[in-house]
């Protein structure tokens, strides 16, 4: 899990297409698909033999016509939330910074990797471009030790080797700065989104930047990000990052524009 925390990540929202979408249906010239539905079906209710022996065909069709208020509401709120969207579409493609925060606070991106111990903040920097801060603050996130079963069925608990748990670290902080990356570009019009990787560093035993790496769009959308290894994925990007296998990470100066 800690290895692919890049691969899941928000649909892409295709703000052009919603900017420049039709209605889903015309409010007051017509009913919308609640109602219409509901229409259908009374229109297509076939009635049993017992209710036209009773004669209370017609009864049968207007109680499912009681239903007619909630169909229509439901509808409003169909047309009410395309509408809405619209709006925030063209407000975000014409560089709404305000509306940029408002997607990211309502699509909450970052929970799972919060609920870890990390923290992302982020700055419009300027059009199209972000510079976003991910705070690792838990290393114990990334297990010390090795769970293992004895020829007896016994568990077995040993250390891990350090060199392994490095590598393992290296590796959970590349695949979170991917995903921050790639959540920017799903939900967001950005052309550029800078990543700054903040951490206690074993070498330095002081807190800094421990990786830094600029992603442009263009190179971003041409990648598969299943089974990839994620820190040579980052290699491939322009990037600030000097890690020891046997020491792990020193800390480095942040990408400037």
């Amino acid at each position: 899990m800690l290895l692919t925390v890049h691969e899941e990540t928000s649909d892409k929202v295709h703000w052009e297409k919603i900017a420049i979408s039709d209605p889903p249906f015309r409010i007051g010239e017509e009913d919308g698909p609640n109602v219409q539905e509901l229409k259908k079906r009374v229109e297509e209710y076939k009635p049993t033999w017992r209710d036209r022996f009773f004669n209370r065909v017609e009864a049968r069709k207007r109680q499912m016509l009681v239903h007619i208020d909630q169909a229509v509401r439901e509808d409003e709120k169909i047309y009410e939330n395309w509408k809405e969207n619209k709006e925030i579409a063209q407000k975000v493609l014409a560089n709404d910074l305000q509306s940029w925060r408002k997607v990211i606070d309502d699509a909450k991106p970052f929970e799972d990797i919060e609920e870890m111990g990390s923290r992302v903040r982020y700055q419009f920097d300027q059009p199209r471009r972000i510079i976003a801060q991910l705070d690792i603050n838990n290393r114990e996130v990334v297990p010390t030790k090795v769970l293992t079963l004895t020829k007896t069925g016994k568990l077995s608990e040993k250390n891990m080797a350090k060199g392994r748990y490095l590598q393992l670290y290296h590796d959970y902080v590349c695949s979170c700065t991917l995903r921050v990356a790639r959540e920017f570009f799903s939900l967001l019009p950005v052309q550029e989104v800078v990543v700054n990787v903040y951490d206690e560093s074993p070498v330095e035993e002081q807190y800094g930047c421990i990786l830094s790496v600029m992603f442009p769009r263009e190179k971003m959308d041409m990648l598969d990000f299943t089974n990839i290894d994620c820190s040579d994925t980052i290699e491939q990007f322009e990037h600030n990052m000097k890690f020891l296998k046997t020491k792990g990470f020193k800390l480095v100066e942040e990408k400037q524009g």
